[in-house]
């Protein structure tokens, strides 16, 4: 993805709730990376080598994520908008999938992936590891070590910011929604707790939902779920993006050169 004249560049990484908050600032904003469905573990660990037609899908978009989940996209991807990126938005949604080892990398356990020829492979030679579990959080600490540093050498951390999005446990209107995998909102929430404090103490700018935003909108565009929020949620998300600086022009010194500068 290449940045629009005019605009600046947003780079978005996670589940559905970046993706979703791009359509309030769309008018801004030119969006230069997505990476989704893909946990940090699966992120930092190595690629996985498995033939195309282990992950066909019907949706093209679908298979995209799935196959950079194969190949490990996240950081390279994120190494090639930063140039052209004035704002890194990620979340944690796809996390609660938790992943399962494969060969010398991971997978995580996606929707996706269980409906490819590759997730209908899996075997107990392929163990699961669940969100929460502390083996899940000793990899995933691992993956976001590695999203630090990626953010860190490219001068990026003071455009990033992660989005904690606390689960709805009812719509505006009052309906009650299921949770996960027999965990309540409230309990996913408490679960989510320790890897958002992880980012904090790595240096990484976190910013929690107000509570008054913690619905889901039951007219959402694919339907009630407890991370589909009203659409104040995003108008706030969107508030905290615009009041990101825009990337500075940076010096590229040469030798017996001290006045040349491009603008990343």
């Amino acid at each position: 993805m290449t940045r629009k004249d005019g605009m600046r560049g947003i780079f978005a990484y996670g589940g559905c709730v970046t993706r979703d908050s791009f359509e309030a600032i769309e008018a801004d904003y030119s969006l230069v990376g997505y990476v989704a469905r893909q946990s940090l573990i699966s992120a930092a660990h190595q690629p996985i080598s498995v033939p195309n037609h282990a992950f066909q899908l019907n949706s093209r978009f679908q298979q995209r994520q799935l196959r950079g989940d194969i190949e490990s996209s996240l950081f390279p991807s994120l190494r090639d908008a930063l140039p052209q990126c004035d704002a890194v938005i990620l979340d944690l949604v796809v996390e609660r999938f938790g992943v399962r080892k494969y060969q010398d990398g991971f997978l995580t356990r996606t929707n996706e992936l269980a409906r490819s020829q590759l997730g209908g492979s899996l075997t107990s030679a392929h163990p699961a590891i669940r969100f929460a579990t502390d083996r899940h959080f000793k990899l995933w600490s691992y993956g976001a070590r590695q999203l630090f540093n990626v953010l860190e050498g490219e001068d990026a951390l003071g455009r990033t910011v992660v989005f904690e999005t606390p689960w709805a446990s009812r719509t505006r209107n009052g309906v009650e929604l299921a949770g996960f995998r027999n965990h309540t909102s409230d309990e996913m929430n408490v679960l989510y707790r320790p890897y958002y404090e992880y980012l904090r103490e790595l240096g990484i700018r976190v910013e929690r939902f107000p509570d008054a935003v913690v619905l889901s909108d039951d007219n959402h565009q694919w339907g009630p779920a407890p991370y589909h929020y009203i659409p104040e949620a995003y108008e706030w998300m969107a508030g905290i993006v615009r009041d990101i600086p825009p990337r500075e022009t940076r010096p590229i010194h040469s030798p017996g050169s001290e006045n040349h500068s491009q603008s990343h």
